[in-house]
C-alpha cells in the first residue's frame, strides 16, 4: 500500500465546466474534514465538491469514503474511490471541485471529466510507500514503566493497549525497521523485558 506525502493539484475543461482536483494527505476524518474545508474556502464559488478517500486504521482496517455532492450518482465519487483503490492508496483523499460552465455535460462527460481530473492529480502527486507495521507484545517489572514509556514517547511509539497486573504489559505496534533498535534501547535499561510478536489482524 502507499500513500500521498504531499498536495497535488489538477485542472480539466469540458465544455466550459471547470474540474479541479485536489490530492490530499489525510490522517483521519478531523483531518480530512478541516482540508476539506479550506477547500471550500479556496474554491467558494464553485458548484460541486465531490470526494473520495481511504483511511488506514491503526488496526489495518481500511475505511472508504465518497461523495458526488448532487453531480449524478455513480459519476464523481464513486470513479475517483476506484483510481485510489486500484493504485493501493491509503491515508489519502481526492477532492474535485466543479465550476459549472452553462452546458449541461451528461453522465459520460462527468465521468470523463472527474476520473481525467482525478488521475492526473493522483499522477502528479508524490506517493510513498507505508512502512510495514510489526505487532509487538512487551512485559517488564512495575519499576521500570517511566524510563521505557519515555523511550516509547521519544520514538514516537504507537501503544494500542496497556496492562497492568502482576507486569506491566504493554501492545505496540512499530515500524518493522525500528523493531531491533528499539528493543535493543528497551533492553539496555530493562533486561528482564519479555517480548512477543504477532501477526496482524
Amino acid at each position: 500500500m502507499k500513500y500521498v506525502t504531499k498536495e497535488s493539484i489538477c485542472s480539466y475543461t469540458e465544455k466550459n465546466s471547470k474540474f479541479i482536483s485536489i490530492c490530499l494527505p489525510i490522517k483521519n476524518m478531523d483531518d480530512f474534514k478541516e482540508k476539506l474545508g479550506k477547500v471550500k474556502e479556496t474554491y467558494k464559488d464553485a458548484k460541486h465538491y465531490t470526494f473520495a478517500l481511504r483511511i488506514l486504521s491503526d488496526k489495518f482496517n481500511i475505511y472508504e469514503k465518497f461523495s458526488d455532492n448532487k453531480e449524478p450518482y455513480g459519476t464523481a465519487g464513486i470513479p475517483m474511490l476506484n483510481i485510489l483503490k486500484i493504485n493501493s492508496i491509503v491515508n489519502t483523499a481526492i477532492v474535485t471541485v466543479r465550476y459549472f460552465g452553462g452546458v449541461k455535460l451528461g453522465k459520460s462527460n462527468l465521468l470523463k471529466a472527474y476520473l481525467n481530473t482525478a488521475n492526473e492529480a493522483l499522477k502528479n502527486a508524490s506517493v510513498e510507500e507505508i512502512t510495514e507495521l510489526i505487532n509487538l507484545s512487551i512485559e517488564f517489572p512495575y519499576n521500570y514503566y517511566e524510563i521505557i514509556y519515555h523511550i516509547f514517547t521519544k520514538n514516537n511509539v504507537n501503544v494500542v493497549n496497556r496492562d497492568f497486573s502482576y507486569l506491566v504489559k504493554i501492545e505496540l505496534k512499530i515500524p518493522k525497521n525500528l523493531v531491533d533498535n528499539l528493543l535493543l534501547e528497551i533492553k539496555s535499561v530493562c533486561p528482564e523485558i519479555k517480548t512477543y510478536f504477532h501477526s496482524p489482524p
